[in-house]
């Protein structure tokens, strides 16, 4: 509960908790809330006669000569929403005309100044800032025809889960242990622990709840009251769900492996769009979604094939989607944008590093010197790290220090071995200046050691300054 500071600080009234204060009118908070959903509501069906009007003239501008397609775009319309990623509007009409209406205000006005960093400059080069008008126009409709499309397949897909009480798992239940009673008696174990955590909560997920009741477009259509089906109305859609007591619409359908993107890119195909790049985009629209958290491997499983020009397109792409559904506090939530991004950055950061590593040292790796499989591993945890990684050197430190890797000065260390004396103050042979550069060039401190600590005793401190740090 917000202390009273906390509500003045966010500009809230203590006393109803809303800004503008209406305790005055005598209304409940709650009161407040359900009269501002109402005239929301009332917006809404108010506005939405002109709003399709202007998204048909649209969609026939974009795709003249395709009636069936400007059929299914005018069907998508009345596709429902109800979760916490689309609070614009009941109907997803209100999506697709906030996304275009923020495509219009970037083409105009400029990108919205909360975005930033590397997304930023990927939209502004994907929509052709700086570039001639005719281009840009260009750009712009490719983004369009997207915005249209993109959840052509929604009502294809839908999936409608119950409220439902959820129970609690004792940790003890999973398979019979107890794993706070590990983690006492074996600290080393607390891995394990978390592990467990986990493992109950998925079951709990998966079992507890109830799971998501799949529909046909027509099933839904079905269901509905025949004046909704006639006449949508935000208001009286929202009292439909409540009542059946549905507490999320989802758009992908898991016993099927039917997902609204990939269901989309097909049904263009089938409506005759050969648009290689907006077959693309809808295709892979959804990629956000597999990136609750940063992750190399995904990315590398996900989007490692496709062309870095035709990736900043589906960023782009779904930036404006994302930008055109509303959270409950009104903001657009981007950010896992953002982890493809670094996601990404890792991608391209460990495969650099492992071909560069295993370029250098191939001779290692058929002699049997250096196995894979334990380099394999101990990259693996870099993979899968949730985080952007800042650079390569931690890693590298890393991989060295498993091998006996080190690398040296090698313009500096000709001049430094030719000065080289033994331990008993003699010039070292040229056979073991050669040798001792061989050993330098391929950084094999372990091997440099093993054959010149003895030779040169303390004169090593001459070989090891030589070492790259």
């Amino acid at each position: 509960m917000k202390s009273i500071e906390q509500l003045r600080a966010m500009g809230l009234c203590p006393g109803c908790n809303h800004t503008p204060c209406v305790c005055d009118k005598e209304e409940t908070p709650e009161e407040v809330m359900r009269r501002e959903q109402m005239e929301r509501f009332q917006e809404e069906l108010e506005t939405r006669p002109e709003r399709i009007k202007g998204l048909d003239k649209l969609a026939a501008d974009l795709f003249p000569n395709n009636p069936e397609l400007h059929e299914q775009i005018t069907q998508s319309y009345a596709v429902p929403q109800f979760d916490d990623y689309h609070r614009e509007g009941m109907y997803m009409d209100t999506h697709l005309q906030l996304a275009l209406d923020q495509i219009d205000l970037a083409f105009e006005e400029g990108l919205n100044p909360d975005l930033t960093g590397e997304l930023r400059e990927i939209v502004e080069r994907t929509i052709g800032v700086g570039l001639d008008e005719e281009e840009r126009l260009r750009r712009k409709e490719i983004l369009q025809r997207f915005i249209l499309t993109h959840d052509i397949s929604k009502k294809d897909c839908l999936s409608l889960r119950h409220k439902s009480e959820r129970s609690v798992i004792p940790e003890r239940y999973y398979d019979g242990v107890d794993p706070n009673k590990i983690a006492a008696e074996r600290p080393g174990l607390a891995a394990i622990k978390d592990s467990l955590k986990r493992s109950i909560k998925a079951v709990g997920d998966a079992v507890l709840v109830k799971p998501y009741v799949e529909y046909t477009w027509e099933e839904w259509n079905n269901m509905l009251p025949e004046d909704l089906k006639e006449n949508p109305d935000p208001a009286k859609l929202y009292t439909f769900i409540k009542n059946h007591a549905y507490n999320t619409i989802g758009y992908i359908q898991q016993g099927l492996r039917r997902y609204h993107g990939a269901e989309g890119e097909k049904r263009l195909k089938e409506l005759g769009v050969d648009d290689e790049r907006l077959l693309l985009l809808v295709g892979r629209h959804e990629a956000g979604f597999t990136f609750d958290q940063v992750s190399a491997r995904v990315f590398e499983r996900n989007l490692s094939i496709i062309p870095e020009s035709d990736l900043d397109w589906i960023l782009t792409a779904s930036y404006f989607d994302q930008m055109g559904s509303l959270q409950a506090d009104g903001s657009s939530d981007y950010s896992k944008l953002q982890n493809i991004l670094d996601s990404r950055h890792n991608y391209n950061l460990l495969a650099k590093l492992e071909e560069d590593f295993f370029a250098r040292y191939q001779d290692k790796f058929e002699s049997g010197a250096y196995k894979k499989a334990t380099l394999t591993d101990l990259l693996n945890k870099y993979w899968s790290l949730p985080r952007r990684i800042d650079s390569a050197t931690e890693i590298k430190s890393t991989i060295k220090k498993k091998f006996g890797i080190f690398e040296f000065d090698l313009e500096a260390a000709p001049a430094v071995i030719e000065g080289l004396m033994d331990i008993k103050g003699k010039p070292i042979s040229e056979q073991e200046k050669k040798r001792l550069l061989e050993l330098m060039e391929a950084g094999d401190y372990k091997t440099l050691a093993a054959e010149f600590g003895r030779v040169l005793g303390g004169n090593m401190r001459h070989v090891r300054a030589l070492q790259k740090k």
